[in-house]
C-alpha cells in the first residue's frame, strides 16, 4: 500500500473514531422534580454532577443563579440567572450545562434565545441537565426528540397523573452513585411517561427524599470508560506514525 493512501485511510478511520467518542460522551439528564434549586438534596446533587462532568476535566456551568450544596468534587461555574449570549459563545469550555428550574416551572426562558448553541453543544458530545423539565416543545431539538406530539406530559401538581411513573433505579444509575429506589410513591413533579422516554434510549433512576425524586437520563456513561476526542487523536496520530516509519524502512 503507498503511504498517501495508507494515509488517507488512517485519517478516515481517525475522524470516524473521533466522532464516536464525542457521540458517545454526551450525558442528557431530564428530571421530574427541583432538587437543585428547591430541596438541595446532596445525595442526589452529587452523583448527578459526577456523571455530567464523566471523565473530562472541564467545570460544570449551572444556569439560574440558586444556590445548592456540593460536595461531589466537581467545580461548578455560576452562569447567573439566565444563558447569556456571553457563556453560550463558550460552552465548549464546560462539561455540561444545569438549567435549574425556576421553582415548580420549566426552565426553558434560561435558555434565553441560546437554544441553538445548546442544542450545537450537546451535539458535540456536552452534557445537560434539565431540572422540572415539563415538555416545553424549545427542548425537542436539543433532546433530539418531539414530546410534545405524544402523550407524555401531565399537569404538574396533578397527583394523580403524576402517579402513572413512578421513577425506578437501574443498575446503570446506582452503578455511578444513585441510591437504589425507596418507594414507588407518587411524584408531583413528574412530567414524562415511562414507556415513552424509555422508547428514547433513556432510563430512570430514583434517589433523594425518601426515593422521591425522579431524573430520566440518556447517553450516560461511566466516568473514565469513554476516551474523549483528543486522547483518541493522540493514539490514532501514534498508530499513523508507527505505519509511516514501517513504510520508511521498507524503501
Amino acid at each position: 500500500m503507498k503511504l498517501k493512501s495508507f494515509l488517507r485511510q488512517g485519517v478516515a478511520a481517525l475522524a470516524t473514531l473521533c466522532a464516536f467518542g464525542a457521540a458517545q460522551a454526551s450525558v442528557i439528564f431530564v428530571s421530574g422534580t427541583d432538587a437543585f434549586s428547591l430541596h438541595d438534596d446532596i445525595t442526589y446533587i452529587n452523583p448527578v454532577l459526577k456523571a455530567l462532568q464523566g471523565a473530562s476535566p472541564k467545570s460544570v456551568l449551572v444556569i439560574g443563579g440558586d444556590a445548592f450544596s456540593n460536595t461531589s468534587g466537581v467545580t461548578t461555574v455560576n452562569g447567573g440567572a439566565n444563558l447569556t449570549t456571553a457563556f453560550a459563545s463558550t460552552l465548549s469550555n464546560y462539561s455540561a450545562v444545569v438549567f435549574q428550574s425556576p421553582c415548580c416551572s420549566d426552565p426553558s426562558a434560561r435558555l434565553n434565545g441560546n437554544a441553538a448553541a445548546v442544542d450545537a453543544f450537546v451535539d458535540a458530545g456536552g452534557g445537560i441537565y434539565i431540572e422540572n423539565y415539563q415538555g416545553a416543545a424549545i427542548w425537542d431539538s436539543i433532546l433530539n426528540i418531539a414530546v410534545t406530539s405524544v402523550a407524555a406530559k401531565v399537569a404538574v401538581g396533578a397527583v394523580a397523573a403524576a402517579c402513572i411513573d413512578p421513577g425506578t433505579s437501574t443498575a446503570s444509575g446506582i452503578a455511578f452513585g444513585f441510591l437504589p429506589s425507596y418507594s414507588e410513591g407518587c411524584f408531583v413533579h413528574q412530567t414524562y411517561v415511562n414507556s415513552f422516554w424509555t422508547g428514547e434510549g433513556f432510563f430512570a433512576l430514583q434517589t433523594g427524599n425518601g426515593g422521591q425524586f425522579v431524573t430520566m437520563a440518556q447517553g450516560f456513561t461511566e466516568p473514565g470508560t469513554v476516551p474523549e476526542p483528543a486522547s483518541i487523536a493522540l493514539v490514532g496520530l501514534s498508530l499513523l506514525g508507527l505505519g509511516a516509519s514501517r513504510r520508511a524502512r521498507r524503501s
